[in-house]
């Protein structure tokens, strides 16, 4: 006898979850077991010969990480500091580290992951010269390369670093939602490791990536920064725009007409919230998970709807060149976000500045 769709989607449900309970627990204690080893020296740190700075998250995917390092090199930019930005460029097809200015030529995405594909293209819109980048898995590697190419630097930023206890940190900046408090264990749920074992002396810093306030306390841990999105220009990438600017789009293609709506973050449903506070109508949204490939499915399928498509600067790279390949019909945009600070700029800064 064949089970109608409905029991065999939730026997194999039950299924997963059984198979993600017995995987959790060594899961566990494997984690656990690599940040005591760290701690107690049985595990060896390398020492970069600046100041390291992880900026991390205890959740896996979204959370603010990479707006977070944006937002300190440019407090770093203030204090004069040049700095570079250490990512391990996920998804690149290179394996040897890949270092990069602002002042380098266009580099494909696929060389150095899509995260660092956009910090390059905001790092130049801003004429940030004073931030660079270094992608590589190995990291300590890709940082001590760029410290030769680019003298006078004197932080590293590390984005994403919070499990990457192989390069010794001066201070973890950790970031927290609201997320955590309801959040399972991987791979049960999204938690990489459970709050109990986060890193002490670390800054804790409650981000809202939906644009919310953020509070001062999250699950009991006491936040020294809190910080929400607020939306940014609507920047239009197809046809090239002579003026990108909300402006420039509002008497021709986007604002106030239905869009469709494509992205592949860490919190999807955050991008959809923003795009709407911003007053668009999205009638379609393709929602993937993070890094997701775009397939040639779903191409079709927003081509077909013959309207705008709004993206956000993470996913731009990998998205624009196939919509241009298929000579995507209507308009293309992103949509900004900027990462304001609700408290704690003070204490960022001070926390910066005495690592200099």
């Amino acid at each position: 006898m064949t089970l109608p769709l409905s029991e065999r989607w939730l026997y194999a449900k039950r299924a997963r979850r059984r198979l993600a309970s017995a995987v959790a627990a060594p899961y566990g204690a494997a984690t656990a077991l690599r940040r005591i080893g760290y701690a107690r020296g049985w595990l060896t740190s390398q020492t970069a010969p600046v100041s390291v700075v992880s900026v991390g998250s205890p959740l896996i995917g979204g959370g603010g990480k990479t707006p977070a390092v944006l937002l300190c090199a440019q407090i770093l930019g203030e204090l004069g500091a040049p700095s570079v930005i250490v990512s391990r460029g996920y998804g690149r097809t290179q394996q040897a580290p890949v270092l990069l200015s602002v002042d380098d030529r266009a580099t494909a995405w696929e060389a150095v992951g899509d995260e660092p594909a956009m910090l390059l293209e905001q790092l130049r819109r801003a004429g940030r010269h004073d931030v660079r980048l270094a992608i590589g898995a190995d990291r300590h590697a890709a940082l001590t390369q760029s410290l030769t190419r680019f003298p006078g630097t004197r932080l590293a930023l590390l984005d994403d670093g919070l499990q990457h206890l192989a390069l010794h940190r001066d201070l973890d900046l950790v970031l927290l939602s609201k997320d955590v408090e309801d959040c399972a264990p991987f791979p049960l749920g999204a938690l990489r490791e459970p709050l109990r074992r986060l890193p002490q002396g670390a800054i804790f810093w409650h981000h809202c990536g939906d644009g919310s306030a953020p509070s001062r306390e999250v699950s009991g841990i006491p936040c020294e920064i809190g910080s929400h999105y607020e939306v940014g220009e609507l920047r239009q990438v197809w046809p090239e725009a002579r003026d990108p600017t909300v402006e420039a789009l509002s008497d021709r293609t986007i604002a106030r007409r239905p869009v469709v709506l494509a992205s592949a973050v860490g919190r999807n449903q955050n991008v959809r919230i923003l795009a709407e506070r911003h007053g668009l109508e999205v009638v379609h949204h393709l929602a993937l998970r993070d890094h997701a490939a775009f397939g040639d499915e779903a191409l079709r399928a927003l081509s077909a709807s013959g309207l705008p498509l709004v993206t956000t600067e993470k996913d731009l790279p990998r998205l624009l060149p196939r919509l241009q390949a298929t000579d995507y019909p209507s308009t293309v945009a992103t949509l900004g976000v900027a990462m304001v600070l609700d408290w704690g700029a003070d204490a960022l800064r001070d926390a910066l500045k005495g690592l200099i």
